[in-house]
């Protein structure tokens, strides 16, 4: 399975991969759950802000679940991939 995850990853920084395909079920709370699916529904290359996250769940403890260890590992990992990706698109390099 890693290596179908990595295989993702390479193809995600690289632009040709814009969804991953590899099944997660992250365990949580019926909003927990509510909040990761609006966030995989944030399109590739687009970012939104936590008040625009609460307002599309019409909900405003959104920084709780986002702070849960599984969510903020998943929410680090989908910023750096974007700040990754911004970089290499404007011919960053990096090292």
């Amino acid at each position: 399975m890693l290596g179908a995850v990595e295989e993702e990853l390479i193809g995600y920084f690289s632009g040709q991969l814009q969804r991953f395909r590899t099944a997660v079920a992250p365990q949580g709370t019926p909003f927990q759950q509510r909040v990761w699916q609006e966030l995989c529904e944030i399109p590739y290359g687009q970012t939104i802000s936590y008040s625009e996250l609460a307002r599309r769940i019409a909900s405003r403890p959104v920084d709780a679940v986002l702070t849960t260890e599984k969510a903020a590992i998943q929410e680090e990992v989908r910023a750096a991939a974007q700040k990754v990706l911004n970089d290499y698109r404007s011919g960053v390099i990096l090292a």
